[in-house]
């Protein structure tokens, strides 16, 4: 490689960090009604709204007009879904009737790699030679080992051995997690198992590339975050995917309680925050799940509840749990099981609490299952709910400390319409701040979007996810595989690093080359990427840098510009 190819990517970070201190370039005039929208305020919606323009988007959407934009945006229901998407979609890893066949299907997994350790162990310690040849493994899972196949190590909270998508070190794990092993054995469970992970994280980032439903997607990522799981956590490896698709996706833009309703009865969640042990038992009440409901989910850490709230609560959801071992539905009601939503969670009437509980002042009559609708009520309609909720958005949407005067009135909304998500982004999407100068290109783009934004500006169709996933996971944004419960984060100090800079300026010089696998693209011409994104998404100094570097490097230089980490 030539000395001005090493060199070029370190006058790029220098830039950039220098850009970082500073504030967003060029004057631009907040939209007016009826007035025709200039490009720095059209790309300004796209990068909002979106993840980010295609090309032709900006002429279409000054066209059009930013109002008609909005409203379309705001029904998904109603825009034609991208082909590749629905390609996607209509092909089946796995064939399943409910989300406890896949629970099913991770403990043969589980079965199967209890089996391997364990011949790994014998011939290590000489009682198996070398060259016999492993036993035959069926997707039944329940032969020899099968008993380890248990929930007993899940709910210890054990790792499993959750496959990895593109290899990378760390995985976008904390540092003190280890890597989880990947053993290379291949078996008909393991590589289903393996298959359909891979599908859930290609079904999303596909869609976030390619989907013309732009705004359910940002949606759909920013309530993935709000409403954590990790895919880390054993049978979360497997349940991830159908809770995007069955409690986060189809409630993005309706009614906030039907969307703490369906996480709620959702296994991925009651699994993760642990309230499949929760029990009306001495030592055995977990509180897990009620304290993340209330600091995360609902009325936010300053929300007005106390420690009694969360025994409370948590004696409320008492009994609410996941049937890991139950092969039918007639078997799990059999043992005294009801089913509880749509989604596969359980209602255990012998490990309810049914005392009187007096939650956030409200009484509560010890009822079984109503008592979880009680609370849910109660949460999703506290004040506190309405402003953590509208406070996140507006960081989501405008900047990373919004305006407490645009929050309180996002906040009226929300509780005026019975937390009508669609009729609070609207608002939010159409206030006098959201088009404010300062709070254009105010926001630093995490990996995830720096990365989609740049695929969607050249045009590029993904085809496979790993080589994608690899680099998310090197930037420590890991699809769906966030540990902790609050989700990743949003902000600028939460992304902004050296060393991830320097790789993200590598992937922009090899998206900028054509050359990335698992896409398709044709190498882009740095004049079409300018024109995509207008005249103002790029200072003077940044073109002038552009055109002095080599030909071939152009186009990289202004995805891995200061100008581009920002939106």
């Amino acid at each position: 490689m030539s000395k001005t190819h090493l060199l070029f990517p370190t006058i790029l970070l220098a830039l950039t960090i220098a850009f970082c201190q500073t504030c967003p370039i060029g004057p631009v005039l907040a939209v007016q009604e009826n007035e025709a929208l200039s490009d720095a305020e059209a790309i300004h919606l796209l990068n909002r709204a979106t993840f980010g323009p295609r090309p032709g988007d900006l002429s279409r959407l000054k066209k059009w007009g930013a109002r008609d934009f909005i409203e379309e945006q705001l029904h998904p229901e109603q825009i034609q879904e991208s082909k590749n998407v629905i390609a996607l979609l209509s092909e089946s890893e796995i064939r399943r009737e409910s989300n406890e066949d896949l629970l099913r299907l991770f403990q043969s997994f589980q079965a199967e790699r209890a089996r391997l350790n364990e011949r790994r162990q014998s011939q290590a310690s000489g009682k198996i030679t070398a060259g016999a040849p492993p036993e035959e493994m069926t997707a039944g899972g329940d032969r020899s080992g099968a008993k380890a196949a248990t929930t007993g190590g899940a709910e210890r909270g054990s790792i499993p051995e959750v496959v990895t998508t593109g290899g990378a070190g760390d995985q976008g794990k904390p540092p003190s997690q280890a890597p989880p092993a990947t053993g290379a054995s291949s078996t008909p469970v393991s590589d289903l198992f393996r298959n359909t992970q891979r599908r859930f994280i290609l079904s999303k980032l596909m869609r976030d590339v390619d989907s013309p439903r732009q705004l359910e997607a940002v949606m759909t990522e920013f309530w993935f975050n709000h409403f954590n799981v990790w895919i880390g956590k054993e049978y979360d490896g497997i349940l991830v995917g159908p809770y995007v698709e069955e409690a986060i996706r189809p409630h993005v833009l309706g009614k906030f309680r039907d969307l703490l309703r369906a996480t709620c009865y959702h296994p991925a969640m009651l699994f993760y925050l642990d309230n499949s042990q929760n029990r009306a038992s001495p030592g055995n009440v977990n509180e897990n799940y009620a304290r993340e409901l209330m600091e995360l989910h609902t009325l936010g850490v300053d929300g007005g509840y106390t420690q009694k709230d969360v025994i409370e609560l948590a004696r409320v959801l008492t009994g609410l749990t996941i049937a890991t071992h139950m092969r039918t539905r007639g078997l799990a009601t059999s043992k005294g099981l009801d089913r509880i939503g749509r989604y596969g969670a359980y209602f255990n009437k012998k490990q309810h609490d049914f005392g009187d509980k007096l939650l956030l002042g409200h009484k509560i009559t010890g009822s079984g299952q109503a008592e979880i609708e009680q609370a849910l009520d109660i949460l999703s309609r506290h004040p506190s709910t309405a402003h953590h909720i509208c406070y996140q958005l507006a960081q989501y949407f405008i900047c990373d400390r919004p305006p407490a005067a645009l929050v309180d009135r996002l906040s009226k909304t929300f509780l005026s319409s019975d937390g009508d998500i669609r009729a609070v982004v609207r608002e939010l999407l159409n206030s006098k701040e959201f088009w404010q100068p300062q709070n254009m290109r105010a926001k630093y783009k995490s990996p995830l979007r720096y990365a989609v934004s740049s695929l969607r500006v050249v045009d590029a169709n993904l085809e496979d996810c790993d080589r994608l996933s690899s680099f998310l996971n090197s930037q420590g944004e890991r699809v769906y595989g966030c540990l902790t419960p609050d989700g990743y984060k949003n902000t600028k100090d939460a992304w902004l690093d050296e060393d991830a800079l320097l790789r993200r300026i590598d992937f922009a010089c090899q998206i900028g080359s054509g050359r990335f696998k698992g896409v398709s693209m044709k190498p882009p011409d740095y004049r079409q990427i300018i024109a995509t994104m207008g005249d103002t998404s790029f200072s003077q100094h940044t073109l002038a840098t552009v055109e002095s570097a080599p030909a071939k490097l152009r186009a990289g230089a202004l995805l891995g510009s200061p100008d581009f980490m920002h939106y």
